[in-house]
């Protein structure tokens, strides 16, 4: 049973499909991708989707777009009961940045 990234060999099946695809299309422009949610915080099952944030050095082009869309479709269609629940947004890492709250000393 595999049981990296997650505890689930579902979820880890569909990641792994997931993640290469994504690297090879952003290349060099791939920052990093994050799990969150229900998955990351212990609450997951069968019900929850897979929430994801893909962070990016550039904008994503729309020829990166319309790659990244077809790699979920392609996903999509793996024999898998989350391949369907995939929930994700990918982000410029300097618009990230820019929306981090920043404390000031007092």
């Amino acid at each position: 049973m595999n049981t990296y990234p997650t505890p689930y060999a579902d979820v880890n099946s569909v990641l792994l499909e997931l993640l290469p695809g994504v690297q090879n299309i952003l290349g060099s422009h791939f920052v990093g991708m994050y799990l969150y949610g229900s998955l990351a915080n212990g609450d997951f099952d069968q019900d929850s989707d897979v929430d994801f944030v893909v962070v990016t050095d550039n904008e994503i082009s729309a020829d990166l777009f319309l790659a990244l869309r077809a790699l979920h479709v392609q996903i999509a269609t793996l024999d898998s009961w989350c391949a369907t629940q995939l929930d994700g947004s990918y982000i410029f890492a300097a618009r990230a940045e820019a929306l981090r709250p920043r404390l000031e000393k007092p």
